[in-house]
């Protein structure tokens, strides 16, 4: 049975690879079942075993990325968050930075705004336990919060990713952090714009 399991996974890693080194020369429509078993060197009955179509191997990698989000997020102290917020942004930074061209390919994908929805959902669960009772505004209008700020934290990691990956990442992150808690004036006050003593 464990050898078994091993194959399935072998087999998998293989079109996952194969599907990532396409996309980075195609988009996700234009990837045929085909040519994925080819590239990932299995034939298209093997494919079948385990997918309908190309698309759901994109969402398998995507439900993975976000489980390692997931995972990531339970290592750190919820009460720690209350205090230092920016090491959420950090524990995030440190997963993209070390799967950078993973992500690239995923968010050049067609459906770039499927994981996008996920990861907001898996944060805004998160940051929604995490705060419970740590706030006081009805949990309604304190979803709307959450939602808002989170919108705009994955929009910046987007940008960055559709930029070129220009600056450095562990600054953004901290900038995010700052915007996502304390708003534009913090970030300007963080950053010298702005003198709160005059």
């Amino acid at each position: 049975m464990k050898t078994t399991d091993r194959r399935i996974i072998r087999t998998k890693n293989a079109v996952h690879s194969a599907l990532l080194e396409l996309l980075a020369e195609k988009p996700l429509s234009e990837i045929t079942v085909t040519e994925l078993a080819q590239t990932a060197d299995i034939n298209r009955k093997t494919f079948y075993n385990y997918y309908s179509d190309v698309s759901m191997v994109l969402e398998e990698i995507e439900n993975q990325i976000v489980d390692d989000f997931r995972t990531a997020l339970k290592d750190i102290q919820l009460m720690h968050l209350i205090e230092d917020p920016s090491e959420v942004f950090l524990t995030l930074t440190g997963l993209i930075s070390a799967e950078a061209d993973l992500y690239d390919r995923i968010l050049a994908a067609d459906s770039m705004n499927s994981l996008l929805a996920k990861v907001v959902s898996a944060l805004k669960s998160y940051l929604m336990e995490a705060l419970r009772g740590q706030v006081s505004m009805d949990m309604d209008r304190f979803d709307y919060v959450i939602e808002y700020a989170l919108s705009g934290m994955v929009a910046v990691y987007r940008q960055w990713f559709l930029g070129g990956r220009q600056g450095d990442l562990s600054t953004l992150s901290r900038n995010v952090s700052i915007l996502t808690f304390r708003g534009i004036a913090g970030l300007a006050e963080e950053m010298g714009f702005l003198d709160r003593d005059n």
